[in-house]
């Protein structure tokens, strides 16, 4: 069995991610109104701002299709997302000074987590879809966004971070 390099399954990730992202966009835009202004993340939160009911009756019958739709796209992009960041992270540990090997490689172990997160924060979410009470399942929605959101972020910052400061700048030090 041929064995797949990590910068082979990085451009992977890297390619699906950025190909899911445009297609989550535009599923997005069906869903921007005055009540979700920010699409879908609106209504990851929308336990949060208690207004997950007003969300679902101003996107009426088709709204809520294109939010299932998004719910489905999300499984495919949760693994793509994190394999990404996991892969990037991976390839970063090899360009990082020495002592930041183990917190970028821990990091990307890290990073798989946020999938876990989005795809509790996803079922919750679908329970809010499919009619059960929005306070409660909205409420855990929005605490695995966050957790999702934190990790995802501190994932994202952390590459760019090392990505200028070690491969673009050129201060990092390539390890096999």
């Amino acid at each position: 069995m041929p064995r797949v390099s990590l910068p082979a399954l990085f451009r992977f990730f890297l390619v699906l991610t950025l190909a899911l992202t445009v297609l989550l966009g535009v599923v997005d835009l069906g869903l921007r109104n005055a009540v979700t202004p920010n699409g879908i993340v609106s209504f990851e939160f929308c336990g949060y701002a208690q207004n997950c009911e007003a969300a679902l009756a101003a996107w009426g019958e088709h709204g809520r299709a294109l939010a299932m739709l998004s719910m489905g796209l999300d499984y495919f992009y949760l693994f793509a997302y994190s394999g990404f960041g996991c892969t990037a992270l991976l390839l970063l540990a090899r360009r990082v000074p020495a002592g930041l090997v183990r917190f970028t490689a821990a990091l990307a172990w890290i990073a798989p987590l946020a999938a876990v997160a989005d795809a509790c924060e996803n079922s919750g979410l679908i329970q809010v879809l499919l009619g059960n009470p929005a306070e409660h399942w909205g409420r855990i929605a929005g605490h695995f966004a966050s957790v999702k959101f934190a990790i995802v972020g501190v994932s994202a910052l952390w590459i760019l971070f090392c990505w200028l400061g070690f491969v673009v700048m050129g201060r990092g030090t390539a390890r096999p």
